[in-house]
């Protein structure tokens, strides 16, 4: 291997510098690639305290770190519909799978054990004060994670009620065009090079 020592990288032809597909410009604190999820299922939850559920495989996003030592940065966008008691709260938490493993919830971003508090990467959500099946809760929360590997990253999310909630995800219960929606879950997975 050998050190390139320059001031300056122009374009001999054109304004765009281009690498061979397959290669890579490592830079510390440089983005190395961004793998997302826009997914389309409407699915509903009803799981009852405490039990955690997650709501549809296809809310995961898969990565693969081009290094080991490289961050991952996940955002998270899930309107949702929560049909319950206004004071029902929602434990949301990421989860991270290597290699086609089992879960892991211990993402690097994640809480530390208080008690008997919950240790997520994630939030909590409730439906509003005169909440109805029309009312949309934007969930977004960001998790960092350095998963220590260059192998396949799978993340996604779970959720757990304090009592017992209906959620849909994606869609709204009222079906009418004055206000019924219908909107796509989105998680964002981008390697930072460290």
């Amino acid at each position: 291997m050998s050190t390139l020592y320059t001031n300056n990288i122009r374009a001999a032809t054109g304004t765009q510098v281009s690498m061979a597909n397959g290669h890579t410009l490592y830079a510390p604190g440089h983005v190395l690639q961004v793998q997302y999820v826009s997914s389309g299922s409407r699915v509903s939850t009803s799981n009852t305290y405490p039990n955690w559920a997650e709501p549809s495989t296809d809310y995961r996003v898969s990565i693969t770190p081009t290094q080991s030592n490289s961050m991952i940065q996940l955002q998270y966008y899930v309107p949702l519909n929560q049909n319950s008691a206004a004071n029902i709260l929602t434990t949301i938490r990421a989860f991270r799978i290597i290699n086609g493993g089992s879960k892991s919830y211990g993402l690097t971003s994640s809480g530390s054990p208080q008690g008997s508090r919950n240790v997520v990467a994630g939030g909590v959500f409730r439906p509003n004060n005169g909440y109805d099946g029309n009312d949309m809760n934007m969930v977004s929360f960001t998790a960092i994670d350095f998963p220590a590997t260059t192998s396949p990253c799978v993340y996604g999310f779970e959720t757990m009620p304090e009592g017992t909630a209906l959620v849909r995800f994606g869609y709204s219960g009222g079906d009418n065009a004055a206000w019924g929606w219908d909107a796509d879950i989105v998680i964002t997975a981008t390697e930072v090079g460290q």
